[in-house]
């Protein structure tokens, strides 16, 4: 999905940017009235692919097999895990069915009136494709607190918007400054999040494990073979 959303950013219509510029929208009035929008529909679909591929998953995510200590966490994987290790055709059928459930829940209640609304920003319409239709989107539509939500978002975006003014000024040089700022925040947030894990990661270490078990371990990993292949 993050893939995803950065792909669409990078192919935005160079004729939609020049639009923007026409406007003279600012960066963050842009982002949320042109590139959002514009990543919609392909974040939407892989959002539906990355949920079907989570299913096969669940099972490994929820019954974890450490030597000889099984860590079961509650949910539909650990379920399955036992079912299966207790050869249980009757409780694999009931895990099926409440799949089915929960997936049939997702695609009325989720994907499909997901699929149904960002339709208007499709960029590219197939001649004589269908319109998507959802009634759980109608629904939503006749909402009142939906309505008030959608009013009160447009609102902040509109406020934050006026807030954070454009500033006019030479176009190379003002792109030149502000892609280097970016890419200096980014190397700066990337940097200290690098920092922090690798001291979280030398703290519990030290903490929780002796200086002999590390070493040991330290050694096992750069070993040039292992207990398998030696």
């Amino acid at each position: 999905m993050a893939f995803s959303f950065y792909q669409s950013l990078r192919t935005v219509p160079i004729e939609l940017i020049e639009a923007a510029e026409s406007f003279r929208l600012t960066p963050w009035m842009r982002f949320w009235q042109l590139e959002v929008p514009f990543a919609m529909p392909a974040l939407i679909w892989n959002m539906m692919m990355s949920m079907s591929g989570g299913w096969f998953f669940v099972v490994a995510s929820e019954a974890v097999v450490v030597g000889h200590t099984t860590f079961a966490l509650p949910g539909v994987g650990s379920y399955i895990a036992v079912a299966i290790a207790e050869k249980n055709l009757t409780a694999i059928g009931w895990a099926i069915l409440t799949m089915l459930i929960v997936i049939l829940l997702y695609d009325q209640l989720l994907f499909r009136p997901l699929v149904a609304w960002v339709d208007r920003f499709r960029v590219e319409q197939e001649p004589g494709a269908g319109v998507p239709g959802s009634w759980a989107l109608t629904m939503m539509r006749r909402s009142k607190l939906i309505r008030a939500s959608t009013v009160a978002f447009q609102a902040a975006v509109l406020w934050t918007s006026r807030a954070i003014r454009r500033k006019d000024g030479p176009p190379v040089e003002a792109a030149s400054r502000s892609k280097r700022s970016l890419d200096l925040l980014w190397v700066s947030l990337i940097v200290a999040a690098l920092v922090v894990s690798l001291w979280h990661i030398f703290a519990v270490l030290i903490a929780n494990t002796p200086l002999k078990e590390a070493l040991q371990v330290s050694g096992l990993a750069f070993s040039p073979c292992s207990g398998y292949s030696c």
